[in-house]
């Protein structure tokens, strides 16, 4: 196999992972747990449609930022308590983050394969 079908491979791989993930997230909370989807800013898919705007999203569960109170727009917004949404979002959160680290692993290794692949061809 050469090395540039790898990459597409790593590249593609990545990015669904962390795709999946992050479809998760916003698709579960807002459909089972409210108050978690309010308290992580009302994340959208198309807001989080890539890994530069998964990046909120991801840092608000690395944080375990629905531990604390949060300040959205003019809004004091105490930690969430439903014990179900908690439950979920400590569930989520390993998944999430490696989801969202692999998909920029995947990038890297893709693009190393690309350059690997330009180096052999000369």
């Amino acid at each position: 196999m050469s090395f540039l079908a790898l990459a597409g491979i790593f590249f593609v791989a990545g990015l669904v992972l962390e795709s999946v993930t992050s479809w998760i997230a916003v698709r579960v909370t807002r459909k089972r747990h409210p108050e978690l989807w309010v308290h992580s800013g009302h994340p959208t898919l198309l807001g989080n449609g890539d890994l530069m705007k998964a990046w909120p999203l991801v840092r608000y569960y690395r944080d375990r930022n629905y531990l604390i109170p949060v300040q959205q727009d003019d809004q004091h917004l105490p930690p969430v308590s439903d014990p179900e949404a908690l439950k979920f979002a400590e569930r989520l959160r390993t998944p999430l983050l490696y989801g969202y680290w692999a998909g920029w692993a995947g990038i890297l290794v893709a693009i190393a394969f690309f350059v690997a692949e330009i180096i052999r061809n000369n």
